[in-house]
C-alpha cells in the first residue's frame, strides 16, 4: 500500500517537474529565437500528443 503511493506520488512529481522544464525552455527558446519558427511547437505538440 505503501509503495504504491509512493510510485503515484514519483509519477505526479515526475510529470510536474517535466512540465516545468518544458515551460521553461520554451520561454527561454522564445526568448532567444525569432518568433518566426513554428517548427519547434509543432514538435513540441507532437511530444505532447505521444505522452498524453
Amino acid at each position: 500500500m505503501k509503495g504504491s503511493v509512493n510510485k503515484k506520488t514519483l509519477q505526479i512529481g515526475a510529470l510536474i517537474v517535466t512540465t516545468v522544464l518544458l515551460i521553461v525552455s520554451v520561454g527561454i527558446f522564445q526568448f532567444v529565437t525569432p518568433s518566426h519558427e513554428p517548427s519547434f511547437y509543432s514538435k513540441l505538440e507532437k511530444l505532447l500528443m505521444k505522452i498524453i
